[in-house]
């Protein structure tokens, strides 16, 4: 129907879909869907759906949507990055997504305040980390999961970091060193931060033991703080 604003499928296998046409269509969740093998329908959807504001694309199988028109509406996204170009969707002012890969990366985010990086696995890719943050000149709010280390932090601060960033939140804390290092980084750059969030690991050894715990905490707070009105948070 071409009158439909919002549209959103779950647990569904689409198939012998010929043609997509939402015109204004403004939200589009499309989760655990399964297209059938060897169809475009990702491409159709998004490609038919030209003025969306909100986009969720996550858990599909489904043949990725490599070149489409760019959404000049779109406020939100929260895509699986080998699915959904990012560069597809770089106007937006959120996002959330998986992996950052190396094509995703060399171009600006112009609008986007807040960021959630799912998983970033450090040690392998903090240079396209970096050269994200490097291109999000307004982000205010990073939320990232993350292992692997990184031996050393010697490239510029990020600007967004040192003189835009507000809220850090870091999930699945379990004190390993990859994570108080980035947190200390976090601190240690960033003037203006307000608030420094940790959501610990419920099932590490460090969480269940009360004293380990603690000492987390300990070290974490006796870290020093660029931002004055920097405060920690546990959870």
């Amino acid at each position: 129907r071409k009158t439909l604003v919002v549209l959103k499928l779950d647990n569904l296998a689409l198939k012998n879909i010929s043609f997509v046409d939402f015109p204004l269509l403004k939200i589009l969740h499309l989760n655990n869907v399964f297209f059938s093998y060897g169809s475009y329908l990702l491409l159709q959807f998004l490609s038919g759906s030209p003025n969306l504001e909100d986009l969720e694309v996550q858990n599909l199988i489904a043949n990725p949507a490599k070149k489409f028109n760019r959404f000049p509406k779109l406020v939100r996204a929260l895509v699986r990055s080998y699915l959904v170009p990012l560069e597809n969707v770089k106007n937006v002012e959120i996002l959330v997504t998986d992996v950052i890969r190396l094509e995703d990366t060399g171009f600006d985010f112009p609008n986007l305040v807040q960021l959630e990086l799912k998983f970033v696995c450090l040690s392998k890719q903090w240079d396209e980390v970096l050269d994200l943050l490097n291109h999000c000149p307004k982000l205010q709010h990073l939320v990232i999961g993350l292992e692997g280390a990184v031996l050393a932090y010697t490239q510029p601060v990020p600007t967004c970091i040192s003189l835009h960033l507000k809220t850090c939140f870091i999930k699945q804390y379990s004190g390993f060193v990859v994570q108080f290092l980035f947190a200390k980084y976090i601190m240690q750059n960033a003037n203006y931060l307000r608030t420094l969030k940790f959501c610990f690991n419920c099932s590490s050894e460090a969480y269940k033991n009360p004293l380990l715990r603690d000492a987390m905490i300990r070290d974490l707070s006796s870290c020093r703080k660029r931002s004055y009105i920097c405060t920690l948070s546990f959870e």
